[in-house]
């Protein structure tokens, strides 16, 4: 299926190779193969164009961060993608605070951030930490790193992390306290009396805007359809749905404040009348009418959502999950995986059809 600038393909090797982070790798396999079918080779260059792309852009990002901390005096070395935009810095301990003020100088924000004693612990044990800035249509990811440590059980056990930071306030006096916090946290959920998707959905990525058309075209969304966005953000996806496919789309977000955006957005596109956001966790919201689910989550919180979805929407609902990553154990089979390929980005966008099996075809 092909249409514009993009493509989406059921080729199985490409969705491994996107999974493993190996296009580049799979496209120069693919068109040294004098056996390779014409279809394959031209998928073949869009993967690796769409590579390069992303690489170069990129690579932009890390050399002008290294730019920006070389001119404080920072020594810093950059590595990044050409799947995700995503770009790491490598930096010594010692420069990690004034590294950090650069990188949010440069327009880049902390995906999570604590004050007293959680901050004071996260300076203390941290290796590393994330940074993400959003322009026009695409989250770039900065993994500002000082140092690499090896994992013992000792430090699984006792060292503390963003869920231990997030759980209870100490002041900074007490800040050895997370160590202690630890264990008990991990116990109260291995015994079911606490939650353990906390602090997952981070950090908060959009769904590029060239993906979105794709995404629809796996959903099979038309007009009569009735569209949720689970985790919506900013509401870039049910606004887009409204607008290009004509369909009524509902936004469910956990975030007050990205559901306001989402709210304000819909109205700035006049959709407002076929749009509706919900500041909810979506397993609270009733979804009788909808045909169609879209999800871009980590992967460590897809199998619970894709289930109660399966289980609550109507016959023949269709339900897309979207990630590079690779699929969650407690994921159950999905119909049918495609490949997605843009001009900048590319994804696995994973299909469940309610009361249907694998089928692997692209149409519903």
């Amino acid at each position: 299926m092909t249409a514009g600038d993009y493509t989406v393909s059921a080729d199985d090797e490409l969705v491994e190779a996107i999974v493993a982070g190996t296009v580049a790798r799979w496209a120069a396999r693919v068109r040294a193969d004098p056996a390779s079918t014409e279809e394959r080779r031209r998928l073949a260059d869009m993967a690796a164009a769409t590579c390069a792309r992303i690489r170069r852009r990129t690579g932009r990002e890390a050399d002008r961060l290294v730019s920006l901390l070389a001119g404080a005096g920072i020594a810093a070395t950059a590595t990044s993608s050409d799947q995700r935009h995503a770009v790491t810095i490598d930096v010594r301990p010692a420069d990690a605070p004034a590294a950090l003020a650069i990188c949010e100088s440069a327009g880049f924000r902390r995906v999570r951030a604590w004050t007293g004693g959680a901050e004071r612990s996260f300076w203390r044990v941290a290796d590393e930490v994330l940074l993400t800035r959003t322009a026009t249509d695409t989250t770039t990811v900065v993994r500002l790193r000082w140092r690499r440590s090896a994992s013992t059980l000792r430090r699984r056990l006792f060292r503390p992390t963003p869920a231990d930071w997030d759980a209870v306030e100490l002041p900074t006096s007490a800040s050895w306290g997370y160590a202690v916090i630890r264990p008990l946290r991990l116990a109260l959920e291995r015994s079911g009396l606490r939650r353990r998707d906390h602090a997952t959905l981070e950090p908060m990525l959009v769904t590029p805007g060239e993906l979105l058309e794709p995404l629809l075209d796996v959903g099979c969304v038309g007009p009569d359809d009735v569209l949720v966005d689970v985790g919506c953000g900013d509401g870039r996806v049910v606004v887009g749905a409204a607008v290009s496919r004509r369909c009524r789309a509902i936004g469910v977000e956990l975030s007050a404040a990205a559901a306001a955006d989402a709210a304000q957005l819909a109205r700035h596109r006049g959709v407002s009348e076929r749009v509706e956001i919900i500041n909810a966790d979506v397993r609270e919201v009733a979804l009788d009418e909808v045909t169609v689910a879209i999800l871009f989550v980590p992967m460590v919180l897809a199998g619970g959502l894709v289930g109660n979805l399966l289980a609550r929407l109507p016959s023949g609902a269709r339900v897309v999950l979207h990630e590079q990553g690779a699929p969650s154990a407690a994921l159950p089979a999905p119909e049918a995986s495609f490949a997605i390929v843009a001009d900048e980005a590319m994804t696995v966008a994973h299909r469940w059809i309610v009361g249907r099996r694998r089928t692997g075809s692209p149409s519903a």
